[in-house]
This record gives structure tokens, C-alpha cells and sequence, in this order.
């Protein structure tokens, strides 16, 4: 179990590598959700888990699909 304030985020990284989808498709999903459920609290932590799919490949263009692709996508997910 959780502590009350660490809400558990799980989300699929389209192209991650790129700042511009990591803000429009990861993180802006996220804080709207966030948001529209009033947990958006400075004493909130996330708990951000990137689901990779079962086969290790991901769909086209996710930071999956490729090996060079995973790497940029965790260095970008580390910033």
C-alpha cells in the first residue's frame, strides 16, 4: 500500500526521446488528470511507471521500437 500522499502514475511513452511529445503526450495527460482529480498538491509525490509492453517492443515510433530509441527516451525521462 501506498502512503496517502504517492499517487501511482503508470503511462506508455510514445516517442519520449523527443521533448516536445514528452510534454504534449506524457506529461500533459498526466497533469491533467492530476488536475481534474485535485491531486495537483505541492505535497503530492508521483510515482511515474513507464508500462513497456510484453514482447520488449513497442509500437512504431514508442520508446520502445528501437534499442537507440529506449536509450534517448531514458535519458530524456531522467531530466
Amino acid at each position: 500500500e501506498l502512503p496517502s500522499n504517492v499517487v501511482m502514475v503508470p503511462f506508455h511513452s510514445m516517442n519520449g526521446a523527443n521533448p516536445g511529445h514528452l510534454i504534449w503526450d506524457d506529461f500533459l495527460p498526466v497533469y491533467t488528470l492530476l488536475t481534474m482529480y485535485q491531486l495537483n498538491h505541492h505535497d503530492v509525490e508521483l510515482l511515474m511507471m513507464r508500462y513497456v509492453l510484453k514482447d520488449g517492443r513497442g509500437l512504431w515510433a514508442s520508446c520502445d521500437f528501437k534499442d537507440e530509441k529506449r536509450e534517448l527516451c531514458e535519458k530524456m525521462h531522467k531530466k
